[in-house]
């Protein structure tokens, strides 16, 4: 998992070079998927709403992913209240 949080990072990295807003989202989301798998329930969380604000912001609130993203944050915070 290590290797893949690294190449996820640098996906970030090069998303933010970019201004690939909506990449960024879907890799934020990615990032906390991994961290969801881990555990860390409260990076995630982080990750999955910072993921859905910059669809918010691109007005993208009633996207497919934005959904997604909505139903990964519901079930990390009932993760992280299962703890």
């Amino acid at each position: 998992m290590i290797l893949i949080m690294t190449i996820y990072k640098q996906a970030l990295e090069i998303d933010e070079s970019l201004g690939d807003m909506p990449g960024k989202a879907t890799t934020l989301n990615n990032i906390a998927t991994i961290q969801f798998k881990q555990g860390h329930y409260e990076e995630a969380i982080h990750n999955f709403e910072n993921a859905l604000q910059i669809l918010i912001e691109l007005g993208l609130e009633s996207s497919a992913n934005a959904q997604t993203f909505r139903k990964n944050i519901e079930y990390a915070k009932q993760k992280l209240n299962e703890c």
